[in-house]
């Protein structure tokens, strides 16, 4: 038997509680919701929804949770009190501040793939330099310099980057 409360998931087996925790991969202490589904149970926290593996809990006490928050989709972040439902398909419905947020498990997928990462610019001082004069050359491919040194007090290095994770849903 699971227990949601503002300290934490407790399950209650073999005339024991065991407390899970924030310190164990919730993404908070405060529980606002909980849904079984197949074989996981889903969290609906003030910080976002995990995805507890109930089978490994099950099979040998293991602790492994899935956070979901607005970096990862759910931006509705803080789940209401007891605002959950399955839908005939199979999906997933939680009621947050920011309105109903739907999830399809079945096209739940961990993504692997590297970000592709890209630095658009260097800034040393705040100001656009050649910062060829601190590195051993310049690669023209990536458009950054070889080897960059600076040896220059208090300096700031200010790097702008972008990242792309990209991910192809296959049906």
């Amino acid at each position: 038997m699971w227990f949601a409360t503002e300290e934490g998931l407790f399950n209650y087996s073999n005339n024991k509680f065991t407390r899970i925790k924030s310190t164990e991969g919730l993404s908070s202490n405060k529980i606002y919701l909980l849904q079984i589904s197949d074989l996981s149970l889903y969290i609906g926290t003030n910080k976002g929804l995990d995805k507890f593996d109930l089978e490994s809990y099950h099979r040998n006490k293991a602790i492994n949770i899935r956070n979901y928050a607005k970096e990862e989709g759910f931006t509705g972040v803080e789940c209401n009190s007891h605002a959950t439902t399955i839908d005939a398909e199979g999906n997933l419905w939680f009621g947050t501040i920011k309105g109903a947020m739907v999830y399809n498990p079945r096209l739940d997928r961990v993504n692997k793939k590297e970000a592709l990462t890209h630095i658009s610019a260097i800034k040393l001082n705040e100001e656009n330099v050649d910062l060829t004069k601190y590195s051993t050359g310049y690669d023209e491919k990536l458009h950054l310099p070889i080897n960059l040194v600076c040896h220059i007090i208090k300096t700031i290095l200010r790097l702008s980057i972008l990242v792309f994770v990209l991910q192809i849903l296959i049906k």
